[in-house]
């Protein structure tokens, strides 16, 4: 009997050695699959951040298939590693990454498949036998969506495992990859989300139209600034089939009835009518953008999908994504240093020689030369996208750019994200302060 005890006692020796062994043996496995993420991590850190070229895509490609099967073969692998990652926080210095591992996997699984699938959908707009720009990318879009939802699953999937993670336990260099990363999460999530839409708003189903109200943040209102210009733009197949810019005094057909303008208007500017370039007066930007397209269809004859009203400070964000910029009637090429100190120029008292009328009529035509340089640098692909999005993005965030579509799942996305310029609604009284110049001048840069 002595001697069965014995033999147990060292038979469990041995298993609690082997036990700890094995229970190393993982440990250190996870270590290592924690530094291998962290390296393809940053790796994607660096792309997200700064796109590569078309020309690279192909090597890309071959990165994100290596990475993810590396991922997935991780995940088979260390799979009983994983499952005691949780319970292996309390080992010094490297606790924190071992019990992130799973989530980090997941993260990096989500990620690659999301390159793979973008790429799969994308890579036509920058195909070397294809004419880039526009037109291209709407085609890629409307042919990859099925592609697109994958990609926009794999983020997903990045983003539940980021949720999930403990970033405060993680080792600092690790912590700091991670908040990196964060934003860029959350952008490419937004602009997959948007995809879906994007052909029809590109005109792929059928032409598209938008107004465009230039507002002068120098002269400030509710939404952004009085309506000093009016654009229309007219999609159709990802192509900008119509380009047009004019003066907003230009848009209204006078011949025709128009309503009483709102009190304030009429008390402090004596107006006796209520006209487009006064249409933005509701600080709530949808109920002024069916206001003014109301207004522009009103006096044109000209039906609109969408509303995009921009200010004095997007047109300059614009202006840097896409600078130099030689636009006919500027003696120097737009950058984001002088183009606020130009336009304001360019729209200044009348020059001497000139007649009061001609330059009237005339005051505001660089706005037509400068869309129209921006259509042709769009349809040569001649711009730097991944700085135009950011602009766009940027703008939407910061409230210069509004955008109002009629398309009602777009915007109950734009209101979801606060992009509309939608007001809350509540259910009892509330107060707002809203800045609206009625001053007939251009003093706000002075307040």
């Amino acid at each position: 009997m002595a001697r069965f005890q014995k033999a147990r006692r060292i038979i469990g020796i041995i298993l609690i050695i082997l036990g700890l062994a094995l229970w190393a043996g993982w440990g250190v496995r996870l270590v290592i699959t924690a530094k291998a993420l962290y390296v393809h991590l940053k790796q994607a850190q660096a792309w997200m951040e700064e796109p590569p070229k078309p020309e690279d895509l192909p090597a890309v490609e071959a990165w994100l298939q290596e990475v993810r099967g590396e991922v997935l073969s991780l995940k088979r692998e260390a799979a009983p590693a994983l499952a005691l990652a949780p319970y292996l926080g309390w080992i010094p210095r490297y606790g924190g990454d071992i019990r992130a591992a799973p989530f980090l996997l997941d993260m990096a699984d989500g990620l690659t498949q999301a390159g793979l699938s973008a790429l799969e959908a994308l890579s036509p707009a920058f195909d070397s036998t294809r004419k880039p720009g526009l037109e291209a990318l709407a085609y890629a879009l409307n042919q990859g969506q099925g592609s697109l939802a994958e990609a926009r699953e794999g983020v997903r999937q990045a983003l539940r495992a980021r949720e999930q993670m403990d970033v405060d336990a993680l080792s600092p260099r690790l912590k700091r990859l991670v908040l990196k990363l964060d934003p860029l999460l959350s952008l490419l999530y937004d602009a997959l989300s948007l995809a879906p839409e994007a052909p029809e708003l590109l005109g792929m189903e059928r032409p598209y139209s938008y107004l465009i109200l230039a507002q002068n943040s120098d002269e400030l209102r509710a939404t952004g600034g009085f309506i000093t210009g009016a654009g229309f733009v007219i999609l159709d197949k990802g192509r900008i089939a119509e380009l047009s810019f004019q003066d907003s005094y230009a848009v209204d057909d006078l011949r025709k009835p128009y309503p009483p303008p709102p009190t304030p208007l009429y008390r402090y500017m004596l107006a006796e009518l209520w006209l487009f370039r006064d249409s933005n007066w509701s600080p709530d930007f949808p109920t002024s953008a069916r206001q003014a397209a109301y207004f522009f269809t009103y006096g044109t004859g000209k039906e609109v999908d969408g509303v995009i009203a921009v200010d004095f400070w997007f047109l300059r964000m614009l202006i840097e994504a896409v600078e130099p910029l030689n636009v006919p009637g500027f003696e120097e090429p737009l950058t984001r240093d002088n183009v606020m100190d130009l336009l304001r120029a360019a729209r200044g008292g009348v020059p001497p020689g000139r007649k009061l009328g001609g330059w009237w009529k005339q005051r505001k035509s660089f706005m037509s030369s400068l869309a129209q340089v921006l259509q042709e640098r769009l349809e040569k692909g001649d711009v730097d996208f991944k700085a135009l999005f950011k602009a766009v993005w940027k703008g939407l965030r910061e409230k210069h750019l509004l955008i109002y579509v009629k398309n009602p799942r777009l915007a109950g996305f734009l209101a979801q994200k606060g992009w509309d310029g939608a007001l809350e609604a509540y259910t009892g009284d509330f107060l707002m302060v809203v800045d609206s110049n009625v001053g007939f001048n251009k003093v706000n840069p002075l307040v």
